[in-house]
């Protein structure tokens, strides 16, 4: 006999556990990662779970009810790349996903790996993103042999070039990273960048259990490229990345691509996952596929219940969108930029 329980995936053992032993778990369901996100944009993460009658636990759902100005909604997971369903069949996942719908809110899900919601008729997909993964090779002559020609190409040039990488995990180093990666985001895409207390809590939450490397690609003394790699499991996830627009012909990112796959080797992992990459990237997409060995597609899909509407919620969308244009000027100073970016970024959940 099997019970239907409700518990906070930031703390809950049993969580953890399934998370560990699940095929669908994955960084972006363990309980660091959600505490992370929690402490980050101030959010109150929960998660059903279902249970034997030992109360061992068989499946889970963990999601984010969220209620602001933009309207409720039921995010599983917010600022996540993508979250499956921790479930063994369709019964699992009808069972889990009932109590979400009799809320009557909206609910997204991010899927890679499980089909059941994709079949669940209520659930319409609203876009795919692509997701790429590398399988770590026994050996560096192995994992190079693996690489395609343009990758093999571009490290040797990095290095001909002067560039350097290295790896780390202080707080400092995390901040360097950081500034470059508001440059790119604004620059590049003119998106404000998450709040600096994000990064804070993923350092509290991975560094400390050596789960969290930083590393910096420097040509001479300027920090020109970085990643933000976290490990969980047997996967090392190549969470973040940035590089400064103009050194970008000396190749700092494949430079980084193969340090990286590299220190997945050195830590005894069998995967390097390259996150997700929107449709609308496809410079992106050919950068990792010179990488990968892997390559899916990651569905958004959503409920909305019958005669759902919020005109509201998605006029505050399209102001937000006008505010980011706007914040993201030259002219905007980088302190005012940076505080709207606090208070914002949480909307876009």
């Amino acid at each position: 006999m099997s019970n239907q329980i409700t518990v906070d995936p930031r703390s809950d053992a049993r969580w953890e556990a399934l998370v560990a032993c699940s095929p669908m778990g994955s960084l972006f369901t363990s309980p660091p990662w959600i505490r992370a996100v929690a402490q980050g944009y101030g959010l109150e993460p929960s998660a059903g779970m279902i249970v034997d009658g030992s109360g061992q636990p068989r499946a889970g759902l963990a999601y984010v009810p969220i209620t602001d100005a933009v309207g409720n909604r039921i995010v599983s997971l917010p600022f996540s790349d993508y979250s499956d369903p921790l479930v063994r069949d369709d019964t699992d996942w009808a069972a889990l996903v009932e109590s979400l719908l009799r809320s009557g809110w909206p609910v997204t899900l991010k899927c890679l790996r499980e089909d059941g919601p994709r079949r669940d008729a209520r659930f319409e997909e609203r876009g795919t993103a692509f997701w790429h993964e590398t399988a770590v090779a026994g050996s560096e002559d192995e994992q190079w042999r693996q690489l395609r020609g343009a990758a093999r190409r571009n490290v040797r040039k990095a290095r001909g070039r002067g560039v350097a990488v290295s790896f780390g995990d202080s707080l400092e180093e995390l901040r360097a990273f950081y500034e470059l990666h508001r440059e790119v985001r604004r620059r590049k895409y003119h998106l404000l960048a998450q709040p600096w207390a994000f990064f804070e809590a993923m350092h509290r939450e991975f560094s400390t259990t050596g789960r969290m490397v930083v590393l910096l690609a420097r040509l001479g003394d300027r920090v020109i490229g970085g990643v933000v790699a976290l490990q969980w499991g047997g996967t090392l996830y190549y969470k973040l990345n940035a590089s400064a627009l103009d050194e970008l012909e000396v190749r700092p990112n494949d430079l980084l691509a193969w340090e990286g796959l590299g220190l997945a080797r050195r830590l005894g992992c069998s995967n390097f996952d390259w996150g997700l990459s929107d449709a609308d990237q496809p410079g992106l997409i050919r950068y990792k596929q010179k990488f990968a060995t892997e390559e899916r597609r990651i569905s958004i899909l959503r409920y909305a219940p019958a005669g759902y509407c919020n005109p509201s919620g998605e006029h505050l969308r399209s102001v937000l969108s006008d505010l980011t244009r706007l914040l993201t000027d030259d002219s905007v100073p980088e302190g005012v930029r940076s505080g709207a970016g606090d208070l914002l970024y949480r909307y876009f959940a």
